[in-house]
C-alpha cells in the first residue's frame, strides 16, 4: 500500500507550491502529478488555478503524487480529470493540495499566511474560485489598504465570514462606502442586503458604476465627507447607520436588461429604447430646458459633451409629437417606412439612419445603452436621475453618514433592506446634507 504523501515545508514565505499534472491519453488513466514550490513572482502567468475544497476538507479519493499517495475530494477528482492535458505537463495551483491541510500547528500557521497570498496568486492565473477563498484571496489586497481583517478560517459559515469582513472593511476606512457604492441582490439568501457584492458571486454580469464611491468615474459627496457611524450594537445580521431621508421614489421606469443594450442586439435596444420614450413623454409637460434634460439622464461626466445633440435626441422620442424634427424627415430616413408603432420607427431611425440629425440622436442614445440597466426615477418632491432597475415604487431615497452618493433603501419590519446607489440631481455635492447632524436619525440596515 503507498505511503501518505506528506507536505514538505515552504522555504520561503514568498514561495507557494504548485501541481504539474501529467498528461495521459485516457480519461481512466490514474492520475499522477507532480508538487514544487516556486516564488510566486516567478509563477507569474505560468499555471491554472482551482479551487475544489473548502465544502469537504477531508479527501477520498487517491491520486499519485511523487510517488506517495495524496486523497482528495471527489469534485476536485473529477475537474483534474477534465483538466488534464493528453500530451503535455499542465501546472496547476489546486488550494486542497497546494496548501496544507493537515491540523498541526505550523500546518495552521502556514495555511493563513498562503491564503493572504491568493489574493496575489488570484491575480496571476485565472480561477473559478470558492467562496471562502474568494474572500480570503482579497486578503492581500485589503492589507495593501491598511485594513485588518479577522484570521481565516474555513470552519465558519460563509454568511458569518462575510459580515465580519465587511464589518472589519467598516471599522478600519471609518467609510461605508464599500456597501453603498454597489446594488444589492446576493445568490446566497441567507446574506443581510449590507454585504457589498464586490465580496459575493454575481448573479448576472452588469454594467455597473466603479465601486467604492465612484459614479460613471466620478466621485460625489452627497454626504460633505461626514464620518461614518460605527454602532457599538453588533447584532448579528444587522447594520446601524446615520442617514437622512430624503422622498419617496414616485416614478420608476426602466427594463429587466441584465447588461448593457447594445442596437446590434435588438430586442434588448428595443426594451431600453422603450424606456427611454417613456421617460421623455413623462417629462414632456415639464418646462426644463435641454442642459437640465441632460443631468437627469446620465451621471457620466461625459455625456455633457453632447449637451448640443441631446435637444434632438429629446425631440425624436417624442416621435410622433415631434416638435423640432417633423415626423416625415423622421419616417423618411428609415428603411421600414411610415409605421403605426412609434417603437419601430424610431429604433429604426436611430440604428440606420442617415441624416445628419439621427447621428446626432445616435450618438446621445449610444451614451444611454451604456447605462441601460440603471432605470430613470423621480421622487415625490421632484428630485429626478437614475438608480438601479431593482428599484420599486415606494423605495425610499436616503444620504447616509460616510457614503458618497444617495441610496435606496426597502422598508421592512425589521428595518431598512439595501437595494442600491442613485444619481438624483440636487443632492450629489452635499446640496441636502444638514448643516447640524445632530438632526440624522439612526436607521438599521438588515
Amino acid at each position: 500500500m503507498p505511503q501518505a504523501y506528506r507536505h514538505q515545508p515552504l522555504a520561503s514565505e514568498d514561495r507557494i507550491r504548485l501541481v504539474d499534472l501529467l498528461p495521459a491519453w485516457k480519461r481512466d488513466t490514474p492520475i499522477r502529478c507532480r508538487i514544487r514550490q516556486v516564488r510566486l513572482e516567478d509563477a507569474r502567468d505560468k499555471y491554472d488555478a482551482l479551487s475544489y475544497v473548502w465544502g469537504a476538507r477531508e479527501g477520498s479519493v487517491p491520486i499519485a503524487c511523487d510517488g506517495y499517495e495524496l486523497l482528495v475530494t471527489p469534485n476536485c477528482y473529477d475537474a483534474i480529470i477534465e483538466l488534464r492535458h493528453g500530451t503535455r505537463v499542465r501546472p496547476l495551483w489546486i488550494d486542497s493540495i497546494c496548501i496544507n491541510q493537515s491540523a498541526a500547528t505550523c500546518s495552521t500557521k502556514e495555511r493563513n499566511h498562503q491564503v493572504k497570498l491568493m489574493g496575489r496568486s488570484l491575480l496571476t492565473a485565472p480561477k473559478p474560485c470558492g467562496l471562502h477563498d474568494k474572500i480570503y484571496g482579497l486578503y492581500a489586497i485589503f492589507e495593501e489598504m491598511d485594513i485588518q481583517l479577522p484570521d481565516p478560517d474555513y470552519g465558519q459559515p460563509i454568511h458569518e465570514v462575510l459580515e465580519e469582513v465587511t464589518r472589519a472593511i467598516i471599522s478600519s476606512q471609518q467609510s461605508i462606502k464599500l456597501v453603498t457604492s454597489e446594488r444589492a441582490g446576493h445568490e446566497l439568501p441567507q446574506l443581510p442586503s449590507w454585504i457589498p457584492m464586490l465580496l459575493t458571486p454575481r448573479p448576472d454580469p452588469v454594467s455597473f458604476p466603479d465601486t467604492m464611491g465612484y459614479l460613471g468615474g466620478r466621485l460625489y459627496s452627497s454626504s460633505r465627507g461626514s464620518k461614518t457611524y460605527i454602532s457599538a450594537k453588533k447584532k448579528k445580521s444587522e447594520l446601524d447607520a446615520k442617514g437622512r431621508r430624503i422622498g419617496i421614489l414616485q416614478t420608476k421606469i426602466g427594463c429587466s436588461i441584465d447588461q448593457t443594450a447594445e442596437m446590434a442586439d435588438m430586442k434588448e435596444f428595443r426594451l431600453f429604447l422603450q424606456a427611454c420614450q417613456e421617460y421623455c413623454q413623462s417629462w414632456s409637460a415639464v418646462p426644463l430646458n435641454v442642459v437640465e434634460i441632460l443631468k437627469h439622464l446620465t451621471f457620466r461626466d461625459a455625456a455633457m459633451h453632447y449637451t448640443r445633440h441631446i435637444l434632438f435626441w429629446h425631440d425624436i422620442m417624442l416621435y410622433p409629437h415631434c416638435r423640432i424634427v417633423p415626423p416625415q424627415q423622421i419616417v423618411d430616413d428609415t428603411i421600414c417606412g411610415n409605421q403605426e408603432d412609434p417603437l419601430t420607427v424610431v429604433c429604426d431611425y436611430l440604428c440606420n439612419g442617415q441624416s445628419p440629425n439621427s447621428k446626432l440622436a445616435r450618438e446621445i442614445q449610444t451614451e444611454l445603452n451604456r447605462d441601460s440597466n440603471w432605470a430613470f426615477v423621480r421622487t415625490d418632491n421632484g428630485y429626478g436621475g437614475r438608480a438601479y432597475r431593482t428599484c420599486e415604487t415606494g423605495d425610499e431615497v436616503w444620504l447616509l453618514a460616510g457614503a458618497t452618493n444617495p441610496v435606496i433603501l426597502r422598508p421592512t419590519g425589521a428595518g431598512f433592506q439595501y437595494i442600491a446607489p442613485a444619481y438624483l440631481r440636487g443632492m450629489m455635492e452635499g446640496e441636502l446634507w444638514p448643516d447640524d447632524e445632530e438632526d440624522l436619525e439612526i436607521l438599521t440596515l438588515v
